[in-house]
This record gives structure tokens, C-alpha cells and sequence, in this order.
């Protein structure tokens, strides 16, 4: 075989050659392709010389970003409620924040009101739980609070940037 720098392409001895094609040994070009075949790229090295190297990963977008930060509000978290050991834990897809505002909006009716009936709710982990409207009010703004600086986070390196390369890793988000 035969490696030429100019193409970045191989060619069978006896093929025309390119001006620039030098002799690779079957073992190297055997090595090169199992590279190549895990991942790695086949470039040109020093003295023109075909190398392994690492492939190169795109930096990550605010797009990344942002559906990071959808999959995490969708996931949910649990919030901390007066009076319940452990917290709740709560989704946020779209259904679950529609349905936690409408019970948050029965709560302030029913504090207005002076009404003290609990509110049913059943959390993510299946619980189900009667809540007063205070701790249905404290669970919502919870909710509320975590989607907040979720997206904290991502209007963060919109403004600032750039989106870190691990930016999916825990550490960036609350």
C-alpha cells in the first residue's frame, strides 16, 4: 500500500500513483484501519506520514443546551414541602405543570377563602398525598423555582458563553 499526503488517500502497489504516494508497510496500514475502524481519523503526520488522532467533537450549542435543559425540567425534581419527610418529587412535562398550577390555583382560592380542605395529589414516585393549600402553594413555587434556574443556566452561557464542553454534567445545573 501506499499512503499519499497530498489526498489523505491509499493506494494498491501498482495503481498510479500520486508524485506524493509513499510505501506503507501491511502491518502499519492493517493498524490504521483498525483505528479508524473504533473511531480514530486517519491524517496526515510529520514527514507526510499517515497518524491515528482522537476524532474531533463539534462544540456544543445553545440548542445542546436547551435540550439539556428540557429533558432536565421533564425529569422533574422533588421540592421540599412543610410536613413532608423527604419532599415530593414532581415532573415537568407540560400535562404535570398544567395540572400542579391548576391545584395551585385552587389553593389560592381556597386560602382567599379561608378554606382549609386538602388538596389531592399523586407525586411521580405514585404517593399519593393531601396537602393544605400552604403546602400545595409551597410544592408549585418549588416547582416553579427549579424550572427557573434550570433555564438560569442556559440564559447564563446564551448571554456569557460559551456552552462548556461537559455542559449535560450535573455540575452545571441545580
Amino acid at each position: 500500500m501506499h499512503y499519499s499526503p497530498g489526498s489523505g488517500f491509499f493506494y494498491a502497489a501498482g495503481s498510479d500513483l500520486p508524485l506524493d504516494a509513499m510505501p506503507v508497510t501491511a502491518a502499519r496500514h492493517a493498524e490504521l484501519m483498525d483505528g479508524q475502524a473504533t473511531g480514530k481519523r486517519i491524517v496526515t503526520g510529520p514527514g507526510g506520514h499517515p497518524v491515528l488522532v482522537d476524532p474531533v467533537t463539534p462544540d456544543p450549542t445553545l440548542g445542546d443546551a436547551e435540550r439539556e435543559r428540557d429533558r432536565r425540567i421533564a425529569a422533574g425534581t422533588t421540592v421540599t414541602v412543610t410536613g413532608i419527610t423527604g419532599g415530593i418529587p414532581i415532573k415537568g412535562r407540560g400535562a404535570d405543570r398544567d395540572n400542579i398550577s391548576g391545584l395551585a390555583t385552587i389553593a389560592l382560592a381556597r386560602m382567599a377563602a379561608s378554606d382549609t380542605t386538602t388538596i389531592r395529589f399523586r407525586d411521580t414516585a405514585g404517593t399519593r398525598h393531601n396537602l393544605t393549600p400552604a403546602q400545595t402553594m409551597q410544592m408549585f413555587a418549588g416547582g416553579a423555582a427549579y424550572i427557573e434556574a434550570v433555564h438560569a443556566v442556559v440564559w447564563d452561557w446564551d448571554d456569557n458563553g460559551p456552552v462548556p464542553a461537559d455542559f449535560s454534567d450535573d455540575k452545571h445545573w441545580p
